[in-house]
């Protein structure tokens, strides 16, 4: 029987380095001591006498989701962390089994389902690069960043391959895409249903680790819930991969239903969390598709986000990734005459058209090589409000950063400086704090700031 926690040096063993250097780093401002022993041993101490609750969280980060609409994202006390980790660790064997082909997300923990994604990936990718190491979402906090970018990289090949496929057999034979995502995933996935779910799969040795499990996400929440236990939602926390693990499992009977809806009718389904593609013979069966999704996520308690429904062609599907772009800088990694020609591709869409993971991209290539017209327009593209506040994170700042010269790299500080001074949502001074620690610069003002914020709107 699988007891509730091993003893103490196995149960310090769960926590690997990613997890206490993430921790560790001042971006989370977790308010513990540095005492990471006394606090595990504490945490272990409270599991084995069965009395842990969890707290309050520490505080909260207010991230701008665009219109000034506000997502919260809770910062959770470090013993919490410790037990939702701990208890992601001894699951995430049963969780990752009865993956569907060609879905992605549940890749944060021990690889287990990534390995599965890795083996579907090899007939057709083959030597494809598309590197999206300087992709926006990538998510800052969490435990370890750079697997997201391999992970959200390899959904992009095998999405960008077989469309290429597609295209090479049907010509121009008129095929249609839709492509959506999920209302209010996180918030909308219902609590009662996963615990069945999870249970359904679980012998009764792993009963105790389930049961830590569900009273962590019953208790979490509560500034809102006070003792009244949460009924649906996962916490969206700082450091969300659990999180994730938990929602891409939950997914995973809907999943089957759309694999083999789609694969009954000659179509093609792919999903990153909650970020769909069906790939259909014509836009009927797009909608037809679009409609089954719908009711199959009906039963599960989710519904489709009806703003973010688009349909496309395989090549418009293609441009809208900005495949061919992607793949030729990651192929030809600062080289003048490719960057040039995808900098000048990017320039001249419009604005309506133009993309911001396009430009990411761009921004991780040596700007230097470029013609200076071309490069004077692009740092003025990255330097919009929107796009720094927003669209950024810490890892865009610095590519900004390091393609600026001299004055100019002082003239973006100060540039940024006044933004802290007039920006409402934290989130962006967090981003600013770790850009300003990497780039070795005083932060007191950013702290300062950040501070007054959370008095102004707690």
């Amino acid at each position: 029987m699988i007891k509730l926690v091993d003893d103490l040096e196995s149960f310090k063993d769960t926590f690997p380095k990613n997890f206490w250097l993430k921790i560790s780093n001042q971006y989370l401002k977790i308010p513990e001591k540095r005492n990471y022993k006394k606090i595990i041993e504490e945490v272990y101490k409270s599991l084995n006498n069965q009395n842990y609750y969890p707290s309050k969280p520490c505080y909260y980060i207010d991230k701008n989701k665009g219109n000034g609409v506000l997502r919260r994202i809770p910062v959770l006390e470090l013993k919490d962390y410790l037990v939702y980790f701990y208890c992601l660790k001894k699951l995430e064997s049963k969780l990752a089994m009865n993956r569907v082909p060609n879905t992605y997300g549940g890749w944060s923990l021990g690889g287990l389902i990534r390995q599965s994604e890795k083996e579907e990936l090899k007939p057709l990718t083959g030597n494809l690069t598309l590197d999206w190491s300087n992709n926006s979402s990538i998510p800052t906090f969490s435990y370890n960043e750079r697997a997201w970018v391999q992970y959200y990289g390899d959904f992009q090949k095998n999405l960008y391959a077989h469309l290429n496929e597609m295209l090479r057999k049907n010509g121009t034979k008129f095929l249609m895409v839709v492509k959506f995502d999920i209302e209010k995933f996180y918030d909308s996935i219902r609590l009662n249903l996963l615990e069945k779910n999870i249970r359904a799969i679980c012998d009764t040795n792993h009963t105790p680790i389930v049961d830590l499990l569900i009273h962590f996400l019953k208790y979490w929440n509560r500034d809102i819930n006070g003792y009244d236990s949460q009924q649906t939602g996962l916490p969206q926390d700082a450091l969300a991969d659990c999180s994730r693990i938990l929602a891409n499992f939950y997914l995973q009977t809907y999943d089957q239903q759309i694999y083999d809806y789609t694969n009954k009718n000659k179509s093609h389904f792919f999903r990153y969390s909650d970020d769909q593609i069906i790939i259909t013979q014509n836009y009927q069966e797009a909608e037809n598709s679009l409609h089954k999704a719908s009711i199959e996520l009906s039963k599960v308690g989710l519904n489709i986000n009806k703003a973010k429904v688009s349909y496309f062609t395989l090549q418009e599907l293609i441009d809208h990734f900005s495949f061919k772009e992607f793949k030729a800088l990651s192929e030809n990694k600062n080289n003048s005459k490719t960057l040039q020609e995808v900098a000048e591709s990017y320039l001249n869409a419009g604005e309506l058209t133009k993309k911001e993971p396009l430009l990411y991209k761009i921004l991780d290539q040596d700007l230097s090589i470029l013609r200076h017209d071309l490069r004077t327009r692009l740092l003025s593209d990255s330097y919009e409000k929107k796009f720094i506040t927003i669209y950024s994170n810490s890892h865009t700042f610095f590519r900004i950063y390091k393609n600026l010269k001299g004055e100019e790299k002082v003239s973006f500080i100060k540039y940024l400086d006044g933004l802290c001074q007039e920006n409402e949502f934290t989130g962006f001074h967090f981003e600013l704090l770790n850009f300003y620690r990497e780039i070795k610069k005083n932060t007191q003002k950013v702290e300062k700031r950040i501070k007054g914020l959370q008095e102004k709107w707690s």
